[in-house]
């Protein structure tokens, strides 16, 4: 079972091509419901049955886990087992029957205006890591990227001279604008990082990092200047080890408190604190489909929902009939 569950996995990595994340995702589930599975004495996979699996699928509910996550390994099973049919491994798909858990879709979660700005305003920007934080959370609100698209960006991928964002996806591409602000803190970023990096010995040598301004980076990048640095991650962290979404979180959460955020707040609320101040703001909802990489509309229009509160008061303030 093992065997077929570690090819599967090699599947998705090479011929697949799937993201990191889902990867790690799909190893844990399939490793879990092995581990189940052998407690009850099963451990080849032809003799598993459909109770079996909703047997496991009861115990993770009566575990707490959410609906969500059930639904997510009950997909990563029925992937394995779709892919082990057609390897001639397992002749028969016993979840096919199965009906995923229903589960309540919330409504997108974000934070206010004023919130927002305290959090991006929070990092210490006279020091080198506030400088790296700042220009991290600037950016995730500037483009509403998720967090595993931040931490997976190169320098190259930033282009200042039409100030936008190069994302990399399975399917090709998304180009995402960034305003000033975030353009600021990147360069502020920049200047710190190659000032303080004694890769670069040519120019280090020649003085100019200890003296460069940020426009002076800004222009050297534009012509095609610090080649050996364009593909690094652009985020590391004090290890001079690439970003993780585990690191950023710590990081998140520790300017939350530190301006009195007492909201749960994940990368996932900046990303929806992104859309619903777009909505607000008159951005319609198929450029923020496009910005946020939804492939189905009615994702991107759960965030209508939650500006329905600033339109009214616009409609009330500005149509003739509205008082």
């Amino acid at each position: 079972m093992e065997l077929w569950m570690a090819e599967y996995i090699k599947y998705l990595q090479e011929i697949k091509k799937a993201s990191k994340n889902t990867i790690d995702s799909y190893t844990i589930d399939l490793k879990q419901v092995s581990v189940y599975l052998e407690e009850l004495g099963v451990k080849d996979f032809n003799n598993v049955t459909e109770t079996n699996i909703n047997s496991y699928l009861l115990s993770l509910e009566k575990q707490g886990i959410s609906s969500a996550s059930i639904n997510r390994k009950l997909v990563a099973i029925r992937s394995f087992i779709l892919f082990a049919i057609k390897r001639g491994y397992i002749h028969q798909d016993v979840t096919e029957r199965i009906t995923p858990p229903k589960f309540e879709k919330k409504q997108p979660k974000g934070i206010t205006v004023s919130q927002m700005e305290a959090l991006l305003n929070a990092p210490d920007v006279n020091t080198a890591r506030g400088k790296r934080d700042k220009a991290m959370l600037e950016l995730l609100y500037a483009t509403g990227m998720k967090v595993s698209e931040l931490i997976s960006l190169h320098v190259e991928d930033i282009v200042f001279k039409f100030m936008y964002v190069v994302v990399r996806e399975k399917a090709g591409e998304r180009l995402l604008p960034f305003g000033h602000v975030a353009k600021e803190s990147l360069l502020n970023y920049l200047e710190e990082r190659f000032r303080v990096d004694n890769k670069n010995e040519d120019i280090q040598n020649e003085g100019h990092i200890e003296n460069m301004k940020v426009e002076s980076i800004e222009e050297t990048m534009k012509s095609g200047g610090f080649e050996e640095y364009k593909e690094e991650p652009l985020f590391y962290n004090r290890f001079k080890e690439p970003m993780t979404r585990q690191g950023f979180w710590k990081i998140l959460k520790e300017y939350a408190k530190k301006v009195g955020i007492e909201e749960d707040i994940t990368p996932q609320v900046i990303r929806n604190s992104f859309a619903i101040h777009m909505l607000e703001n008159g951005a319609d909802v198929y450029s923020l489909q496009e910005l946020l990489g939804h492939g189905d509309i009615s994702i991107t229009q759960r965030y209508t929902s939650q500006s329905v509160g600033k339109t009214r008061d616009v409609y009330l303030r500005t149509h003739p009939r509205g008082k």
